[in-house]
């Protein structure tokens, strides 16, 4: 289920078809005698050409005054619905059509350039005593209401009638231009017709525990009449843009014919605004929430050591300006803290090798603790910290946290405490057995666990062999004879191993990424590539043939060897020279290599000595990117074939990249961090260890 809210559109009105088309605008407080309005229908101007000539007639639209009747196909939704009589007072009645342009199709009229435009159709909501109802006629006329009291008290003003009713569009609004969401609308309804509803709302405020009846009626005064029977020239000469309720019209102004009509009531409450409006704030006594509680008798020689008779023992609310009182500590030196520590540590004290065996009972002087012992009060959050006393007296050992010194040293908290663990003794049943549930799951982990000791215990031991070993990382033979193990041993590894070493990300200034594997550290250095390698390795390990073969210290040519590579100055031993690329792999554009005073290189036109050649970011600038290998190729090349060594090829920086394998590939972070993700524990070191 998605969390995002819904997002809807609003339009105030929308015409389509020949309703589009008319050209009256729309005068929301016209009346009999106001002009710009044609009489009884909208009119507009129909022009064809027949044999080349051109007719003109004036067409008069269907409107208000010739609908007697609505098909109840066209609603789609009442609120509330009928015989609903709990519905709350503070909401508005509305009634949904399923075609989005079905309140304004029959208004007479086309939108004002303020942007509004009046339904034909009205919403009134009535109590009993408001109105009496005529059923329908025989000769077709609807049912009809008479309106009991003036038509201000239940209607709104007519000239405001315009904005109460609106379009409902189910997707949000792409733009704040009227005319744009019409299009869209219209665009969008062939292949969606349910993405809109139209809706017409009542402005009646509702009474709470009241009964009405809701009314559909028509909004203009030629659908009034007609709906009444009224025919002739009363009817064929009013305005067709008056209101059915202005207060000017004269047949009959409180009786309306009804299209449609249903019951409902209102509860007493209102909705969750309501109960939320009904709310006073209240300032509360900084002293509710709590009770006072004695601790003047707490027994087992504690009475009348408190410096207080009562605390207050407070409850989970508590006054937005209450404030509690700073919690007992090791710090208090009171007499009743004092005594209510040595009696906690009571049990642990006792047994201690140094705990004198005369030492008289406090409870009952004439005997010894050792020949009658105390049940003291229990100490909480002792087995959950592991901790056997409050405070060790004892130089190098930690006191309690501070949360368990409060939570035993203060009455409140002790008070609370003692509660909860009732509730555990009252239900432990029910706690054992859920427990007993979950067992199957807890062997689970602690054999994973265990299994992971076993292979935490095995790994340390392979790790500190082969990969520390009694080799010193200070000297730069040490530094050597580390790294030569380092890839000798772990060289596979380096792929998944990340390492900080800046100086070989200056090869790269289009990728400069502090961060990189300890096989691009030694891929871009002297070590190259070859130095982790595995067919390498095997080639040169130390009972490999062709080791067997090489005149003077073997030790010296398979032990160091890394090391060697990655020291080609000193050493004498460097990696062998890449071949010659041909002309025809180096296409780039010219580009201008610093340091060489201007001298520019095309295409097929390369400098004989790398001596003068530096790499730099605003170098790799002008080169195309797809030619990026090959003249980092050709740039070695010259580098092997001049036997200088290009200054930024670094070398391995053997202490920092030592140090960093040697701690990715620790068993005690690689293990455990396997182990957490596993059993999904988030501390699992000490599990581990105990």
């Amino acid at each position: 289920m998605s969390n995002s809210l819904g997002t809807y559109g609003f339009l105030p009105w929308m015409q389509q078809g020949l309703a589009g088309k008319i050209n009256q605008t729309d005068i929301s407080n016209a009346g009999p005698g106001t002009s710009g309005q044609s009489a009884e229908r909208a009119e507009m101007q129909v022009e064809v050409t027949f044999n080349g000539s051109p007719i003109t007639k004036t067409v008069k639209l269907v409107g208000p005054g010739d609908i007697l009747a609505i098909s109840s196909d066209v609603y789609v939704r009442t609120e509330p619905k009928e015989n609903v009589y709990d519905y709350a007072a503070n909401y508005l009645p509305f009634v949904e059509f399923y075609e989005e342009d079905f309140p304004w199709r029959y208004t007479p009229a086309k939108a004002t350039t303020n942007k509004r435009l009046r339904p034909w159709l009205a919403l009134v909501v009535l109590e009993d005593s408001e109105f009496s109802f005529a059923p329908a006629t025989e000769d077709g006329l609807p049912g009809r209401i008479t309106i009991t009291v003036p038509l201000t008290d239940v209607l709104h003003p007519y000239d405001e009638h315009w904005a109460w009713a609106h379009v409902h569009v189910h997707q949000p609004a792409d733009s704040t231009v009227e005319s744009t969401l019409i299009s869209a609308l219209k665009t969008d309804l062939p292949t969606n017709p349910d993405v809109a509803v139209s809706r017409l709302m009542s402005s009646r405020k509702l009474k709470p525990q009241t009964q009405y009846t809701a009314f559909i009626i028509p909004a203009f005064e030629t659908g009034r009449l007609a709906g009444l029977g009224v025919t002739g020239t009363t009817l064929t000469t009013m305005g067709s843009l008056v209101s059915s309720w202005h207060p000017t019209n004269t047949v009959t102004p409180n009786q309306f014919p009804v299209y449609k009509q249903w019951r409902f009531g209102t509860a007493e409450l209102g909705d969750f605004e309501t109960l939320a409006r009904a709310l006073q704030p209240r300032i509360m006594d900084p002293a509710l929430g709590s009770r006072p509680m004695d601790v003047n008798h707490s027994g087992m020689g504690l009475n009348g050591t408190a410096p207080v008779a009562t605390v207050g023992m407070e409850g989970a609310l508590a006054p937005a300006a209450f404030t509690p009182p700073a919690a007992k500590t090791l710090a208090n030196t009171d007499t009743y803290t004092l005594k209510l520590k040595a009696l906690l540590n009571l049990p642990a004290d006792v047994q201690q090798v140094t705990f004198p065996a005369g030492t008289v009972n406090p409870f009952v002087p004439s005997t010894t603790i050792m020949n009658d012992p105390v049940v003291v009060p229990p100490m909480y959050g002792q087995w959950h910290a592991n901790i056997p006393k409050l405070q060790t007296g004892v130089s190098g050992q930690p006191d309690a946290p501070v949360w368990m010194q409060e939570l035993n040293l203060d009455p409140r908290y002790r008070a609370a405490a003692g509660l909860g663990a009732r509730t555990v003794r009252d239900r432990q049943e029910q706690f054992m057995e859920a427990a007993w549930k979950q067992i199957g799951e807890v062997m689970a982990v602690n054999d994973k666990i265990a299994k992971a000791r076993l292979a935490l215990e095995a790994s340390k031991y392979i790790y500190q062999k082969h990969l520390i070993g009694k080799m010193d990382t200070v000297s730069v033979a040490g530094q050597q004879d580390a790294l030569s193990s380092l890839v000798k041993t772990a060289g596979l590894s380096f792929k998944k191993i990340s390492v900080n070493n800046p100086a070989y990300n200056a090869l790269d200034p289009l990728n400069n990424n502090v961060m990189g594997s300890a096989m691009k550290a030694a891929t871009v250095s002297n070590l190259t590539k070859a130095g982790p390698d595995s067919g390498f390795r095997k080639v040169t390990r130390s009972r490999s043939t062709v080791v067997q073969k090489i005149n003077g210290t073997t030790a010296d040519i398979n032990f160091r060897l890394a090391a060697n590579l990655n020291t080609p100055v000193t050493s004498g031993v460097e990696a062998a020279t890449s071949p010659v690329p041909p002309a025809s792999a180096i296409k780039v554009s010219t580009y201008t290599m610093p340091g060489t005073t201007g001298a520019t290189y095309g295409a097929g036109s390369l400098p004989s000595s790398s001596t003068a050649l530096s790499v730099a970011a605003s170098m790799w600038s002008n080169i195309n990117y797809s030619q990026l290998a090959a003249f980092k190729s050709t740039l070695r090349y010259l580098d092997q074939k001049d036997a200088v060594l290009n200054p930024t090829v670094p070398n391995i920086t053997m202490g920092t990249f030592i140090s960093q394998v040697r701690t990715a590939l620790d068993p005690e972070v690689t293990i455990t961090e396997r182990v957490k993700k596993t059993i999904g524990l988030q501390v699992i070191g000490r599990c581990m260890t105990t």
